[in-house]
């Protein structure tokens, strides 16, 4: 990750003083790290460029983010989003959708994948669409989605790492494959919002977000964690 100057653009909070791990408690909109789309609000950083942080104080953490140089590399905990399960209650669907990359990114966060322990293997699942980024604009993708597919790519049994090599490397525009969850109850009022077939449907007006159990990316934060090291570029690019 090449620093604009002295700053990241995020917020670091805890260390061996504060309130434990150091984790990113903040992106700032436009910075480098949310332009990366790598990291995520409630990650916990390991390291940086290779140098543990397990003792140290926060202002030595803070510190060290200013003073590394040019390029830095963080290692990264993050914790798995929760296994969805259709059922009676609710079902997957599946739509296409066509975006443009900027600065090499489609706008969003991904997490999961296959891994060598089962228990820790996950659908390669969006954890957060970046505001004012391309998925964000398009409209269609929300966080908990789980991408299948990227220009005829299946993405199951895929790691996390190579999820990001396929998104890195296909081109411009790409046809991703998103899956979601529907309420049974309520399948005609997901339509027209998914869809947007009526942009002036009330239930889509009223109730935007009913058919997802989580809305926000600090909601799918809930079971334990599996490393994940990059190295993020001003472009945001993993080398």
């Amino acid at each position: 990750m090449k620093k604009e100057g002295t700053t990241l653009g995020l917020t670091v909070s805890g260390g061996i003083d504060k309130d434990g791990k150091p984790r990113v408690s903040n992106l700032r909109q436009g910075g480098i790290a949310a332009r990366s789309d790598q990291l995520d609000v409630g990650d916990y950083i390991k390291a940086v460029n290779g140098i543990n942080l397990a003792k140290f104080r926060h202002d030595e953490i803070i510190s060290l983010l200013k003073n590394v140089g040019e390029r830095v590399v963080l290692e990264v905990e993050y914790e798995l989003p929760p296994v969805s399960v259709q059922g009676s209650s609710v079902i997957f669907r599946t739509v296409e959708v066509t975006l443009h990359k900027e600065g090499n990114t489609f706008g969003f966060v991904i997490r999961g994948g296959a891994h060598d322990d089962r228990n820790k293997s996950r659908p390669v699942v969006i954890t957060c669409v970046r505001p004012g980024g391309p998925a964000d604009r398009e409209g269609t993708i929300k966080p908990g989605d789980r991408l299948l597919s990227v220009d005829g790519i299946r993405l199951l049994g895929t790691t996390h790492a190579e999820a990001m090599s396929i998104l890195k490397q296909c081109g411009q525009e790409a046809t991703l494959l998103i899956e979601y969850d529907v309420s049974v109850m309520g399948q005609e009022i997901e339509k027209c919002n998914r869809h947007h077939q009526n942009p002036h449907c009330a239930a889509s007006q009223l109730l935007p977000h009913l058919f997802y159990q989580f809305d926000s990316c600090l909601d799918f934060l809930s079971l334990k964690c599996i490393l994940l090291i990059f190295e993020l570029s001003v472009t945001g690019i993993i080398r």
